[in-house]
C-alpha cells in the first residue's frame, strides 16, 4: 500500500523529452494505476465533451475498480498549454475546464457515480511544451508571471507545488537512449 501526500506536479519541456515515458515508468515501478488524459478533450461541466468526473471514472476502472487505489493514482493532463485562453478561439470553455481543474487541485471530496472520490492523496501531473513561451524555448527561466501571461489563471498555476522544466534531448542522449534502454528498438 502506498501512502502519500497530495502532489500537484506541471512539467515543462519540449515535445519529445519522454515526460509521458517517465510518469508511465513511475506508474509501473510503483504499481499505481495511471490515466493520461489530452486536455483539448476536456470541456467545463454541461458542454459537450469529457468532464473532470470522466478522468476519475476512468482512474477508477484503471484500478480495477479500487476506490482505494485509484485515489492514490496518477492523472496526467497531457498538452497542459492548450489550456491557455490564449490558444483557443473557445476562450469561455478553456478558462471553464481550468476553474473544473481547481477543485481537483485541491484535494477535495468529487462525487460522481453514486461514489466519493477523495482527491487528496491524487498525484496529478500537467504536461506541456509551452511553445513559444520564452525565446527559443529556454525552460529554465520560466516563472509563474510567464505562465499567467501565456494564458493559464493565476490561481491554477499556484496549485502545482512543483514545476519541473525538461531540457531537449542532444544527440548523446538518444544514442545512450537507443544503445542502453530497455525500451530501444535495437
Amino acid at each position: 500500500v502506498v501512502h502519500k501526500l497530495k502532489e500537484n506536479i506541471l512539467i515543462l519541456g519540449p515535445k519529445g523529452t519522454g515526460k509521458k515515458e517517465i510518469l508511465t515508468r513511475i506508474s509501473k515501478n510503483y504499481d499505481l494505476p495511471i490515466v493520461i488524459v489530452n486536455s483539448t478533450s476536456l470541456s467545463e461541466t454541461g458542454y459537450q465533451g469529457r468532464n473532470i468526473e470522466d478522468l476519475l471514472r476512468d482512474l477508477y476502472l484503471s484500478a480495477n475498480k479500487n476506490l482505494d487505489i485509484a485515489q492514490k493514482g496518477i492523472l496526467v493532463i497531457d498538452e497542459f498549454d492548450k489550456l491557455s485562453e490564449k490558444n483557443t478561439h473557445e476562450t469561455v470553455s478553456r478558462i471553464g475546464v481550468q476553474r473544473s481543474l481547481l477543485k481537483l487541485l485541491d484535494g477535495s471530496k468529487m462525487y460522481f457515480d453514486d461514489m466519493v472520490f477523495d482527491t487528496s492523496k491524487l498525484t496529478i501531473v500537467g504536461l506541456g511544451a509551452f511553445s513559444g513561451i520564452k525565446s527559443k524555448d529556454d525552460y529554465k527561466n520560466i516563472t509563474t508571471e510567464d505562465l499567467v501571461k501565456y494564458g493559464l489563471m493565476q490561481e491554477l498555476v499556484d496549485k502545482f507545488s512543483n514545476v519541473i522544466k525538461m531540457n531537449s534531448l542532444t544527440k548523446e542522449d538518444l544514442k545512450k537512449i537507443l544503445l542502453e534502454s530497455d525500451l530501444s528498438p535495437i
